[in-house]
C-alpha cells in the first residue's frame, strides 16, 4: 500500500498540512488503521468488499453515540454528509485519535473492567433503543432472523465446508452440519425479539482503557440491527471465559451483568438463553472466518495459532451442549 499517497488523498479531503505522516497502529483482521503524526487523528482503510450501506450505518451509529458517550469516537465530514470517500477502491475515513491501550486477555480478569464494559454496553442499548429510527437502512448486513442459514453475510456453509475440510476440523464437518441445523430452529423461536443498533463485535480487543476506565470504544464495522440478547451474550463470552476449563467465570460475569444492568437498559438477563447464544457464535466464528480463507477478505492467513483459537469454539460448542455455568 502506498502510504505516501494515501496520506495525500487524505490531506486533501479533510484539509490538512502538508507534512504528515501515516504510522500503522496493531490490530483489525481486515481492515488497516494509521494513525496521523501530529494531528490527533486516525485514517481507517476498509477492504474493497466492504458494504459502503453498512459504513454508513456504522458512521451513523457512531455519530449518535458520541453525543452522550465520549469515549465512542465520531467520524469526521469531509463534505457535508460524507463521513469516508474512495482511495483506490478503498473506503477511507478519518477519525478522532482515541487515547489508552488495548486490555490484554488477563486484563479480562479484573472485576472493574468487566463492570465498566458492561456498563458502558448497557448505556449504548439505552441510548440506541431511543435512536433507532435515525440510521440508515442497512440491507448488507441483515438481522439473524433474516438471514439464509447457509449463505449470508457472515459465513457461506460450502466455503466454510472446503477450507476445513483441508484442516483437522474433516472429522467434525458432520457435527458442525448438524449444530448448524439445531441453532437455526433454537433462533427461529426468538423471532419475537425487539431489534436494536449494535456494535457487532464488543470485547476487550475494541476497547481503550487507562487502567482505571475505559477511554474508547472502537471498530464497529459490524453494526447492524440485532437482539441486544446476541449482543450481551457475545461479550460475556468474551469478558468472563475461562478457556483452560471451558466456563464462564462467576465472579465476572456478575460484575460485568451486574454493571449492564446498572445502565437501566430495559433488557433482562436470561443466562439459559445467553448459553444458546454463545453456542451460536462459536460455531458462526469458526465458519465466518473459513468462509474469509476462501474469500481472501483477511489480513492474516488461518495460522496456526488462529486454528487452535477455533479448536476451542468448536470444544465450547460441546461444552455447551452440557453443564457451562458456574454454581
Amino acid at each position: 500500500m502506498d502510504i505516501q499517497n494515501l496520506y495525500e488523498a487524505v490531506a486533501g479531503h479533510y484539509h490538512l498540512r502538508g507534512g504528515g505522516s501515516l504510522i500503522r497502529l496493531e490490530g483489525g483482521d481486515k481492515n488497516r488503521v494509521y494513525k496521523i503524526s501530529g494531528a490527533g487523528l486516525v485514517v481507517r482503510v476498509y477492504q474493497p468488499t466492504a458494504p459502503l450501506d453498512g459504513i454508513a450505518f456504522e458512521h451513523k451509529l457512531m455519530s449518535l453515540l458520541s453525543k452522550q458517550i465520549s469515549c465512542v469516537p465520531k467520524p469526521l465530514r469531509h463534505a457535508p454528509g460524507k463521513t469516508y470517500f474512495i482511495w483506490r477502491n478503498h473506503p477511507v475515513a478519518v477519525l478522532p485519535y482515541m487515547v489508552g491501550d488495548t486490555p490484554a486477555d488477563k486484563d479480562c480478569e479484573n472485576a472493574a473492567l468487566c463492570y465498566n464494559a458492561g456498563n458502558l454496553l448497557g448505556q449504548m442499548h439505552r441510548i440506541v433503543r431511543e435512536h433507532t429510527g435515525e440510521l440508515p437502512v442497512l440491507r448488507s448486513r441483515i438481522p439473524l432472523m433474516e438471514m439464509d442459514a447457509f449463505s449470508n453475510h457472515l459465513y457461506d456453509w460450502e466455503k466454510g465446508r472446503g477450507w476445513l475440510s483441508s484442516t483437522k476440523f474433516l472429522p467434525e464437518l458432520p457435527y458442525l452440519k448438524e449444530q448448524l441445523d439445531q441453532q437455526w430452529m433454537f433462533l427461529r423461536r426468538l423471532k419475537s425479539k425487539r431489534l436494536l443498533p449494535v456494535h457487532g463485535d464488543y470485547y476487550h480487543g475494541n476497547l481503550l482503557w487507562d487502567g482505571r476506565r475505559i477511554t474508547g470504544v472502537i471498530d464497529f464495522d459490524d453494526a447492524r440491527m440485532e437482539w441486544a440478547e446476541f449482543e450481551i451474550a457475545r461479550a460475556l463470552w468474551e469478558f468472563a471465559r475461562d478457556d483452560s476449563r471451558l466456563v464462564i467465570d462467576q465472579g465476572r460475569q456478575d460484575a460485568f451483568l451486574g454493571g449492564y444492568a446498572a445502565a437501566r437498559p430495559h433488557i433482562s438477563h436470561d443466562l439459559a438463553l445467553y448459553m444458546e447464544i454463545i453456542k451460536t457464535v462459536r460455531l458462526f466464528e469458526i465458519l465466518s472466518t473459513a468462509t474469509s480463507m476462501i474469500n481472501g477478505d483477511l489480513l492474516e492467513g488461518w495460522n496456526e495459532e488462529g486454528e487452535e483459537y477455533h479448536w476451542r469454539n468448536l470444544l465450547w460448542c460441546k461444552r455447551l451442549g452440557g453443564q457451562t455455568w458456574e454454581k
